[in-house]
């Protein structure tokens, strides 16, 4: 299964690092009506990054943010598609 790493930095400083599985990938194909494979070979945009990081900051600290407010909070943001971290959201 794919998975990846995404390490986001937040403008107030603080760093969060997220796995990226299963359930972040079905709501993306849900929202995006692609494949997340599709989505970033053929047709990649940082909205896909910063949904997935979204996603996964919801799932994981239980923001009640909109999509649009994270936007704003969101400092500086990575993409690690080879790594298979062990920690952060399952």
């Amino acid at each position: 299964m794919l998975t990846w790493q995404l390490s986001v930095t937040k403008t107030d400083g603080t760093k969060h690092a997220y796995r990226i599985g299963a359930p972040h990938i079905v709501a993306f194909e849900r929202e995006f009506g692609m494949g997340l494979g599709r989505a970033f070979s053929e047709d990649q945009k940082m909205e896909h990054i910063l949904w997935l990081a979204w996603t996964a900051d919801k799932r994981q600290n239980q923001t009640a943010q909109t999509f649009d407010d994270y936007l704003d909070s969101v400092a500086d943001i990575d993409l690690d598609a080879n790594a298979n971290p062990t920690n952060g959201t399952p």
